[in-house]
């Protein structure tokens, strides 16, 4: 199982925030730090819904 996903949303994000702000080395500073905690956060419930759907039979991406 792999993390591309969680990724992939990551880099959506931050592709969002540089729309929406200039980039600047404080932001990709601070966001490095946001996306780690995120990172962390995420894929334990990233895995158990990865679980749960295939326990229901669904198809999960």
């Amino acid at each position: 199982m792999s993390n591309y996903t969680t990724w992939n949303e990551i880099s959506e994000i931050t592709s969002q925030l540089e729309w929406i702000c200039p980039s600047s080395h404080l932001h990709k500073f601070f966001f490095f730090f946001f996306a780690q905690w995120m990172f962390i956060f995420h894929t334990p419930t990233h895995m158990w819904w990865h679980a749960s759907l295939l326990l229901t039979n669904q198809n999960g991406v």
